[in-house]
């Protein structure tokens, strides 16, 4: 549920001013003190400014293909580093030592460290700042130092130059011996592969490194479709065979005579003998003599004539006479099989030759791609090398046309006086002041967690606010006898009605009235609220029930020696012990004796029953107790009650015990009516235009108290009739 509370505004602000004032200002005026004796206290010192420009051709090394080396590229910030060195410091120092010109300044190099300050005035300048308590040393720490690091700036730059020649000559002869050591390698395998090349402006270049590039002759031989030629017409004549031979079969019967016919392996031999021939004619094309493969191929083709000049021409055969048809079918049939066979021994050689080739092609071809690989890195190593003679020949000709260098445009010529002005520092303190205050101020705010107003009641819990009672040191404690027009006594008033509202649907007939801790004005608020409810014209009795330091006697200024404890220990009934007041309609029964156990007394079956009798008797029973978190009589009594009023003291009770006080009231099954904010200043925050409005009605000036009304004396003679008489509501400030 949102409350109040949970919106900070501008109120709240208001407040925390109005009761910390003091605070705050108490520590604006101490920091403004302390301020003024610091600025005092300080010695005076100078300053003096040497500015030196940078151009951005100075502020890097071009090294290889235009990039900029990180490690030496420097740009402002960096040099303003080097300016406020310690490098730069030692040279100061030694300079300003030896110095001709003026009398010799002997000075640590920390201490010059110490009185620099370099800052960047984009784009290309360079603030050297020099404070002292010396006038003439900052002006000279401020020029020396300036001269110091354009000497440091110029060193370093011919070391760049210095090392980038050296590296780039380092790197042309190590690119030099790794390109020969190529070329050599490539020439190697050239010679030990066989492989055979074709060389182009194959020479030496102006650096003394070979040149030029190859081109291999390298065909692959293609005997696949030979194969499948000789695959097909095998099928074809195998084919014709069977059919030959079925034919063959119907013709038996004739006698066969012996014949000669040419012999079919012979013809396969030599059809092999020129197939060797014609791949080591393609083979002596591609490589030379020595190759493993022309060797091999030579092998097969002796092979070839060996077994051609074995093998027979002619072959004999049976033929069988005077039968034409049978010998026309045998005739094709050995026809047939000499060609099946032919067709056989080819394939058989052209598979032999095509695993051959692919054998020889494959190794071919890896070497092939070594050589390319090495000739690919020739390549490079030749490209690498020029791209570094290029750039060392660039960067002789920047060193030799260098422009752009660091200058001074603009010497310290005295020093300027840099001390804080007391006045501004006061300003300058004073505001720093009113800051902490405020903060703290804040922060003190934020961890009080005392309850000061009817939002704080809310915050964190769900019972009911029924009203305030201010507070006024002017006024007596029975406001609603001596005080009847006042703002406490209004405000009792308004408790009175709140109640009724709040508790139409059962009207409330005992009534408990406790708190969190001692001092927060319940019996107080008990004695009002019983006459507030009494000149409405209700009966009312007041029971103190606090038997351990009572006080509601001590109000009414009644008689406590009887009362509430010799009751519940049946010495007295409760009209015998009932006591009148100055308010009519209103009676009193004090707590009597102290006895030694007040909570057993009060958790009685007794003090049921009086509870139970003193409702008959009267409208509104009224009951005080001792606070709820010291003592268990206000728990004890919460549950034989219709309802209990908290009361809870403004800047006294903190968030913790008010949440407390209603948890074990909830526990202990009381019925919690709502709270009361007890002693209230009006006169503070939001609730100022109550005590605004009261003097206004009343005629006085608000804002002293001068306009605050005189009690109202009680009568001499003891009759309530005119000291108890409630204003007409014509006279009521409200």
């Amino acid at each position: 549920m949102e409350t109040a509370s949970s919106r900070f505004g501008i109120r709240d602000y208001q407040r925390i001013l109005a009761r910390r004032w003091w605070f705050i200002l108490t520590i604006s005026v101490c920091s403004g003190i302390i301020g003024v004796f610091i600025v005092l206290g300080m010695p005076k010192t100078f300053r003096a400014v040497a500015t030196i420009v940078v151009p951005e051709q100075s502020r890097g090394v071009l090294l290889l293909g235009g990039q900029r080396e990180s490690g030496q590229n420097i740009a402002l910030e960096t040099q303003a580093l080097i300016a406020q060195g310690n490098q730069t410091a030692l040279r100061t120092a030694k300079a300003l030592a030896e110095r001709t010109t003026g009398a010799p300044i002997i000075v640590d190099p920390s201490n010059i460290t110490d009185a620099l300050r370099t800052t960047v005035k984009l784009p290309d300048l360079l603030r050297i700042e020099a404070t002292s308590e010396d006038p003439v040393k900052a002006r000279e720490f401020a020029n020396q130092t300036a001269l110091s690091f354009l000497q440091i700036m110029d060193e370093l730059r011919q070391k760049q130059h210095t090392n980038a020649q050296r590296y780039l000559e380092t790197q042309m002869e190590r690119t030099r011996a790794e390109l020969q050591t190529l070329i050599n390698e490539r020439q190697r395998f050239l010679k030990e592969s066989g492989l055979r090349t074709v060389t182009v402006g194959e020479s030496a270049g102006d650096s003394g490194q070979p040149g030029g590039s190859f081109s291999p002759i390298m065909q692959e031989p293609d005997m696949r479709p030979a194969l499948r030629t000789a695959q097909a017409d095998l099928a074809t004549a195998q084919g014709r065979l069977s059919a030959l031979r079925k034919q063959h079969a119907q013709l038996k019967g004739v006698e066969p005579e012996r014949a000669v016919v040419p012999n079919p392996a012979h013809a396969a031999l030599q059809q092999e003998l020129s197939t060797a021939q014609a791949a080591l004619v393609q083979l002596r094309a591609r490589y030379t003599d020595e190759h493993p493969s022309v060797q091999e191929m030579k092998l097969r083709v002796q092979e070839a004539q060996t077994a051609l000049r074995r093998s027979p021409s002619t072959m004999a055969t049976m033929v069988a006479p005077d039968q034409t048809e049978r010998n026309e079918v045998e005739a094709s049939l050995r026809q047939a099989e000499r060609e099946v066979a032919n067709l056989q021994a080819r394939v058989a050689r052209l598979n032999g030759l095509v695993a051959l080739a692919d054998a020889t092609w494959s190794a071919a071809l890896d070497k092939e791609g070594y050589l390319e690989q090495l000739q690919d890195q020739i390549s490079l190593k030749r490209a690498a090398y020029q791209e570094l003679l290029t750039q060392l020949e660039a960067k002789k000709l920047t060193v030799a046309s260098e422009r752009g260098r660091e200058s001074m445009v603009d010497s310290a010529l005295g020093a300027r006086s840099t001390a804080p002005t007391v006045s501004r520092t006061l300003v300058f303190a004073l505001a720093l002041g009113l800051f902490l205050g405020f903060a703290m101020a804040l922060l003190l705010e934020a961890l009080d967690d005392t309850i000061r107003l009817p939002e704080d009641l809310t915050r964190d819990s769900d019972v009911r606010f029924l009203g305030i009672v201010p507070f006024s040191a002017d006024h007596p404690e029975l406001v609603m006898i001596d005080a009847p027009k006042s703002p406490p006594a209004e405000a009792f008033r308004t408790l009175r009605s709140n109640m009724r509202f709040s508790a139409l649907d059962q009207p409330t007939r005992l009534l408990l009235v406790t708190s969190a801790g001692a001092g927060e004005g319940k019996s107080t608020v008990v004695a009002n609220l019983a006459a507030a409810c009494a000149q409405a014209g209700e009966s009312v009795i007041v029971i103190d029930a606090d038997m351990r330091r009572p006080s509601l006697h001590k109000l009414y200024e009644a008689d406590a020696s009887r009362g509430l404890t010799n009751v519940l220990m049946g010495e007295l009934s409760l009209e015998q012990a009932l006591q009148s007041t100055l308010v009519p309609n209103l009676r009193f029964l004090p707590s009597g004796p102290l006895p030694p156990n007040p909570a057993e007394l009060i958790d009685s079956t007794r003090m049921s029953e009086l509870l139970t009798e003193a409702s008959k008797l009267a409208d509104l029973v009224i009951l005080d107790s001792p606070p709820a978190i010291m003592l268990t009589d206000a728990l004890l009594l919460a549950g034989q009650v219709d309802q209990t009023l908290i009361v809870a003291a403004a800047g006294q009770v903190t968030r913790d015990a008010y949440n407390e006080v209603v948890r074990l009231l909830t526990h202990a099954r009381g019925n919690i009516l709502g709270v009361l904010l007890n002693k209230l200043k009006l006169t503070t925050g939001d609730y100022y235009y109550y005590y605004y409005y009261y003097y206004y009605y009343e005629g006085g000036q608000p804002g002293g108290k001068r306009g605050l009304p005189r009690p109202v004396p009680r009568s001499s003679t003891g009759s309530p009739a005119e000291a108890a008489k409630p204003p007409d509501d014509t006279d009521l400030p409200f």
